[in-house]
């Protein structure tokens, strides 16, 4: 919710983003599942850096990341803690 209000106060780096928070409770975690629809606008570290910040404000740490889906192969640069497979790589 906090990603979301960020964004619907113009925040820039988060154009084009959408959040959801699901919590898994079988695993003592909370997921954060986001859509970089504007990906020319905002890039996975921008929300990564964001997002680590708002958590580290509640002292709660990332457990990891997953990419679901495919990225841009010139999306990379900007998507350094995201754990890429090859497959995943589109033009």
């Amino acid at each position: 919710a906090r990603i979301r209000t960020e964004r619907e106060k113009g925040n820039p780096r988060l154009q084009g983003v959408r959040a959801l928070g699901f919590s898994l409770e079988s695993r003592s975690l909370t997921q954060l599942s986001l859509n970089l629809t504007q990906p020319d606008q905002t890039t996975f570290d921008d929300v990564f850096n964001l997002s680590s910040a708002l958590l580290q404000e509640q002292n709660i740490d990332i457990a990891g990341t997953e990419l679901i889906g495919v990225i841009r192969q010139r999306d990379l640069p900007g998507a350094t803690h995201l754990k890429v497979a090859p497959s995943q790589v589109v033009s």
